[in-house]
């Protein structure tokens, strides 16, 4: 409101005497404005300046203040007696009332109320009150409306003449006459007990208030309680409470402030209220799904429940990206989701077996804003994302998942759209007693429970009615349903905020993770294992590697697919995508998350069958220590001998040997020949000699190709 406006009803204000003032009759020519005051009793107006009002509300002298004097439309329709009384004093100083400016000049007044003295039979002092009432309360009839919740004795309870309240007590049951102090009591016991995060029932508030104000405690004993008479009893206590409690400053005490701000505050806004279109913000939120995975390699080895990450944009609730991993949440899997929300959605969706049109998920771009936790968005991926990328980063409160209500409405969704149809499904009796362990139902492998959340996206965004979201009156002229894609491709025309397209390259080596590769002489090594490119080929990197030593560069990579890394060999040159050798290439396309599983479990039984190994070790150990033993024991004449005569005689003792060796070798074969075999003969000698000459040249000609060594050794001796 103006400075110069002076209306009829308005209420100003006079700071220096602290009145409050209802304007009755406004007019600029002296001595025609009247008001009357508020903040007393008086019922008889008074004249003002009009012009020295205005000055002083325009060099605020004066101000305008709220009505709180007027009736209050909370209390409904009055009764009809009220009616009855407010419709007969409105008739008997109607006229008088209406006769304005003159029933404001004292001069005219006593012979407008004289008149209707006579008229009504009221009194003139009354007549005053009454006609006062209704100047106060604003110029309305309903201003006479009788005050009837006000009338009465007001009953002082702490009286000595009044009685104690309630029912009548039983003999001996606690309970008296309350006092003043006994509030006090009862308040203290709830400030102090009741109303903090212990979350004490009133029932256990209430006897620790007896053992601190209403019992006695001598030096080494235990306190004894006041006689029955002389404590409130627990009704009285609860009585009191439940009148005089204030549920919200209950809540926020009992349950904390992070707790109140999540579940009871107001919710008066919305979050696309402050937004110009699609991209200008998003949010970014992450949830362990319910369901249990199994390897891709081995599909009877469980490995847990994925996270899922989804990245939404805060105007249009398109579903910008996502990313499914086994990893829990970090910034790592954020980066790859907000990776995912800048990718070629086609060239996605293809590698998980899913065909779709570049109209089914238009989205290649980056948010403006991105609202996350504050555990995961501080930190270096904050930095690229800030520094590189230019995202302003957005985190929430702790414990405040409120402030993000669009993504977490849609973990909501998607958890609807895996039904409990999907084997390893977590259902709502998992962990009771008896019921089904939905673990071991486990079927799925992460790429294809991947494909089944793109799915879902997929129709959320195509196909999802969103009856919640408010449409401006252009989308319903132009037809545009409450559909996420529709939304997006309405704002991405007609409003502010397109989002920002960035090179998908520029953004991968942004916000992949890099690590330190070691170039060996058997490739490129990364989280154990090996790649190659054809810039190390050329360059030789792994024949330098073998012949100066492993070096160590910069690679980034994917931790969804393990085929593919980047290395950056120099900072001046651009990276180098560099592919699995082949004898790797079994991880192409799964996630560093499963391979690192895998290879916990390959190290996991290298373990548990080392002990084995080590027994076997001990064994072979021991028995080869006791062969040599024994086979010193049986050379004594070892020492009698000179080196040079022990090495003459080397090939006479292995001709020796190999024709011992041979007939030891045809008497084995004689002794496993069948049963029944006829002895031999005269000339069954003969045969038997000649198979032992036969045995001993295979023999010697097989131990002549072996034992050039040692005939050489003789023939230098």
């Amino acid at each position: 409101m103006e400075s110069h406006d002076i209306t009829i009803g308005q209420v100003i204000r006079i700071p220096s005497d602290q009145g409050c003032y209802r304007i009755l009759w406004s007019e600029p020519a002296p001595g025609r404005s009247y008001w009357i005051r508020l903040d007393n009793k008086e019922n008889i107006p008074r004249a003002f300046d009009f012009e020295n009002l205005k000055a002083s509300l325009s060099d605020g002298s004066a101000e305008y203040a709220a009505d709180i004097w007027s009736p209050s439309p909370s209390y409904g329709a009055p009764s009809a007696k009220a009616a009855q009384t407010r419709d007969r004093l409105w008739e008997a100083i109607r006229e008088a009332a209406q006769r304005e400016p003159d029933i404001y000049d004292p001069s005219h007044r006593a012979e407008l109320l004289r008149k209707a003295e006579q008229d009504s039979g009221i009194k003139m002092q009354n007549l005053y009150r009454v006609l006062g009432r209704y100047w106060k309360r604003g110029k309305i009839p309903d201003a006479l409306i009788p005050d009837f919740r006000n009338r009465g004795r007001c009953w002082d309870p702490y009286s000595d003449s009044s009685k104690r309240n309630g029912r009548p007590k039983k003999e001996g049951a606690p309970g008296k006459k309350l006092t003043r102090d006994d509030h006090q009591c009862f308040f203290a016991a709830i400030q102090k007990y009741y109303l903090d995060k212990k979350k004490n029932t009133l029932s256990d508030t209430y006897g620790f208030m007896l053992k601190d104000s209403y019992s006695v405690q001598r030096d080494g004993q235990e306190p004894e309680l006041l006689p029955p008479d002389e404590i409130p009893s627990f009704p009285q206590f609860r009585y009191w409470f439940y009148k005089n409690h204030d549920i919200l400053e209950e809540t926020r005490k009992r349950e904390g402030e992070r707790s109140y701000q999540l579940n009871n505050r107001a919710v008066t806004g919305r979050t696309e209220d402050n937004l110009k279109g699609p991209g200008s913000a998003a949010q970014i939120d992450a949830t362990i799904a319910d369901i249990y995975l199994v390897r891709q390699n081995d599909r009877s080895a469980i490995v847990g429940r994925p996270t899922l990450y989804f990245v939404k944009d805060s105007a249009t609730r398109m579903i910008m990206g996502m990313h499914v991993t086994l990893d829990p949440p970090s910034w790592r899997c954020a980066a790859m989701s907000i990776m995912n929300a800048a990718e070629d959605k086609v060239k996605y969706c293809q590698s998980f077996g899913i065909a779709i049109g570049p109209e089914d998920w238009p989205c290649q771009h980056l948010p403006g804003t991105l609202l996350a936790d504050r555990g995961e968005m501080e930190g270096s991926i904050a930095d690229c994302l800030v520094q590189e990328l230019g995202v302003t980063i957005e985190n929430a409160p702790p414990y405040r998942g409120d402030l993000k209500g669009i993504i977490e409405k849609n973990f909501h969704l998607i958890d609807l759209a895996m039904t409990d149809l999907l084997p390893g499904k977590v259902k709502k009796d998992f962990g009771q007693r008896c019921s089904e362990d939905y673990r071991l139902d486990a079927r799925l492998d992460i790429r294809q429970f991947t494909a089944i959340i793109i799915r879902c996206v997929l129709f959320y965004n195509n196909y999802h009615y969103m009856e919640y979201f408010k449409r401006t009156s252009r989308m319903k002229q132009m037809g545009i349903l409450p559909v996420p894609r529709d939304l997006w491709n309405f704002g991405i025309r007609y409003q502010v905020g397109i989002p920002r397209w960035v090179a998908p390259e520029k953004v991968r080596f942004s916000l992949l993770p890099k690590d330190d590769a070691r170039i060996t002489e058997h490739g490129i090594r990364l989280h154990g294992m090996y790649y190659t490119c054809d810039m190390a080929v050329s360059e030789q990197w792994y024949e330098q590697a073998r012949t100066v030593g492993v070096r160590m560069v910069t690679a980034a990579y994917d931790p969804r697919n393990a085929a593919f890394i980047y290395i950056i060999a120099s900072p001046d040159k651009a990276p180098v995508e560099c592919h699995l050798l082949s004898h790797n290439e079994a991880y192409s396309g799964i996630q560093y998350a499963e391979i690192a599983s895998e290879q916990g479990t390959d190290q996991a039984e290298r373990a548990a069958y080392e002990y084995h190994e080590l027994e076997a070790e001990v064994k072979l150990k021991d028995f080869i220590a006791k062969t040599i033993e024994a086979a010193k024991k049986m050379s004594p004449d070892v020492l009698n001998q000179s080196k040079a005569q022990r090495i003459a005689s080397i090939r006479k003792n292995r001709e020796a040997e190999m024709e011992e060796l041979s007939s030891t070798a045809a008497a084995r074969v004689l002794e496993e020949s069948p049963a029944g075999t006829p002895a031999p003969s005269s000339e069954g000698g003969k045969e038997v000699s000649f198979m032992t000459r036969m045995l001993r040249d295979v023999l010697n000609e097989a131990r002549g190709r072996k034992g050039g060594a040692d005939d050489a050794d003789s023939n230098k001796s």
